[in-house]
């Protein structure tokens, strides 16, 4: 009986793919806050979007994807593969904004919500 031996993945530097899944994030969000700047709309959503995704989580979620790429192909990710890594953690983090709005909470990771935030830079004292 003959087998085939099965192929080892290269080894994946994870600190490495984090940075590189952080740039990806922070690149869109730019490009997002210059095209509302553009179109003369206000950039503050972005602005409280980026800080939420830049304070925190540990990325499993996009690791676990390119980990999973890397043991089904057996090659190092690509520049696409990191971008979906990406969007995976962008749409765990719109999930947690809107899950904080939903059970009207009023913090996540120890600060106030995004929800939150927004509320509070837009309430008028009504106090004379």
């Amino acid at each position: 009986m003959t087998t085939t031996p099965a192929l080892s993945p290269p080894p994946l530097d994870l600190a490495d793919v984090r940075r590189h899944i952080e740039e990806v994030l922070e690149e869109f969000l730019m490009s997002k806050a210059a095209a509302a700047h553009a179109q003369g709309l206000p950039d503050e959503a972005s602005h409280v979007i980026a800080q939420f995704l830049a304070a925190g989580g540990k990325r499993l979620r996009p690791l676990l994807c390119v980990l999973g790429w890397q043991a089904a192909i057996a090659q190092p990710p690509t520049q696409a593969v990191i971008r979906v890594a990406a969007a995976l953690e962008m749409f765990h983090a719109f999930c947690l904004i809107h899950d904080d709005i939903i059970d009207n909470s009023t913090t996540r990771r120890g600060a106030p919500t995004v929800h939150r935030t927004l509320t509070a830079r837009h309430t008028v004292d009504e106090a004379p």
